[in-house]
């Protein structure tokens, strides 16, 4: 799926035809009147490079945007365009380093608790998620690696998955999950973009790692309307956290389903709510929807 702020950061190159920092997009995108009415706050330009980087991240040479220098970016259409100096369009390279298993750096969250649960409202995180710091995923008893949980669901029935052996959310590897996970990394830069509502983004981001929403016939603003944040779950046996988000299937549009990542999760079917117990066999999303069962939501 398209992000808006990609065709937004398009639009705009085209008609400057030159190489451009995300802010000085944003900036001509105002002027042209480019920018949907949504659209507002003191973080958009961080958000687009945000976009623009995961783009030529995920897509290499196949993205439609290239980095001419640290934090500037330009089209590959346009990159042999004869009015400009070479210069100014060579393709700015940077030095890899040897990283991690998990290449970006992850939201990691201060907590304590004695629980083996622990169930906050999002609301009651957001100063603690605006405070945290992104760092390569490590072992930590107070700091929490923090991932999206996205259970996917109608009135009737629930999505379970059999979790891949590549998974590195704690050691759940061959266990039916409740919900898809996704860990919350530096590119989720528009989590604290209040007018966008960045929780929701982050778990429709989370939905598009699996699914493949064009065969679904669905676009940005259906999922948006059909996917609500609920509470943050504090995993202190495994030392993990979960944004967890519920995104409501259409009703009788089972068939529909077009799965991305068989390794991530597999077996995908759908359970009956009255029966997920007989089904689910990962203890964190256990506590989750009995959590939600419970209309502690």
């Amino acid at each position: 799926m398209t992000s808006r702020y990609l065709k937004i950061a398009e639009q705009v190159l085209l008609a400057r035809g030159q190489p451009m920092s995300a802010q000085h997009i944003m900036e001509s995108a105002k002027r042209f009147d480019l920018l949907p009415r949504q659209f507002s706050g003191s973080t958009m330009q961080k958000t687009l490079q945000a976009r623009i980087a995961e783009d030529i991240f995920t897509h290499k040479s196949r993205s439609k945007f290239y980095r001419t220098g640290q934090g500037i970016y330009f089209l590959r259409s346009k990159a042999n365009s004869p009015e400009l100096n070479e210069r100014l369009t060579a393709e700015h390279t940077t030095n890899t380093r040897r990283q991690p298993l998990n290449r970006h750096r992850i939201l990691h969250i201060p907590h304590s608790s004695r629980a083996e649960v622990d169930f906050v409202s999002i609301d009651g995180m957001r100063a603690d998620i605006l405070s945290s710091d992104y760092l390569y995923l490590r072992s930590d008893t107070l700091l929490y690696p923090a991932f999206v949980f996205t259970i996917v669901a109608t009135e009737t029935h629930i999505l379970t998955c059999r979790v891949g052996k590549y998974s590195n959310t704690g050691d759940i590897s061959g266990m039916i999950s409740g919900g898809l996970r996704r860990f919350i990394d530096e590119f989720d830069l528009d989590l604290i973009d209040g007018e966008i509502t960045g929780e929701i983004r982050s778990s429709i981001r989370s939905c598009e790692f699996y699914f493949d929403y064009r065969a679904m016939d669905q676009d940005d603003r259906d999922i948006r309307q059909r996917t609500k944040t609920l509470f943050c779950a504090f995993d202190n046996r495994s030392h993990y956290v979960g944004v967890v988000a519920l995104y409501k299937w259409p009703e009788n549009s089972f068939d529909k389903l077009r799965v991305k990542r068989r390794l991530d999760a597999g077996n995908m079917e759908w359970t009956p709510w009255q029966n997920w117990r007989a089904r689910v066999t990962d203890d964190f999303s256990k506590a989750v929807l009995e959590h939600i069962e419970n209309g502690q939501s």
